[in-house]
């Protein structure tokens, strides 16, 4: 009996390492078609075409193109190892780096004819195969009112295409 443990017990290892998920820092490329029925964004949007997200990375960079029928907008994000400073809304090259297992890029963006600093959060599930994406808008509006964010923020869900 007690040589049947040992051998249980590697195999139960083995078993629990095949199962996991390979590294995650390479398993955000790929394309993401948006849970609209999960997530906020897709509230304020106003097109029924469904939305594609283009993730693909390298060392260096990680470069995100959206589509959303016509429309079609790239960005690119050099990684960084850490940020050393806070990210701010001065026309500075956008950003990305690892947060444990979970992928953050930071840039500034048009909403609304403003600019706007923003901050992405993505992480996978278990299986890889649904990407979470928290994100934060900040405005810088030149005021302040006591009490007032010039935040806001937002949680998107995005299925893996698989093909």
């Amino acid at each position: 009996m007690s040589i049947w443990l040992p051998v249980s017990l590697a195999s139960a290892l083995f078993l629990q390492a095949a199962a996991a998920p390979s590294d995650s820092r390479s398993a955000f490329s790929g394309t993401w078609r948006l849970d609209a029925s999960r997530s906020e964004s897709a509230a304020s949007n106003d097109s029924a075409e469904p939305l594609f997200v283009e993730i693909t990375q390298t060392d260096r960079e990680l470069t995100i193109v959206t589509t959303q029928g016509a429309r079609h907008n790239r960005v690119v994000h050099g990684f960084v190892a850490s940020p050393a400073t806070p990210f701010s809304i001065d026309g500075s090259a956008g950003r990305a780096y690892w947060d444990g297992t979970a992928l953050v890029t930071e840039g500034t963006r048009l909403v609304q004819g403003q600019t706007v600093a923003s901050r992405e959060t993505r992480r996978l599930n278990r299986d890889q195969s649904e990407m979470t994406v928290e994100v934060m808008v900040i405005v810088q509006h030149g005021y302040e009112f006591r009490g007032a964010k010039n935040y806001g923020t937002g949680r998107d869900v995005y299925m893996r295409v698989t093909k």
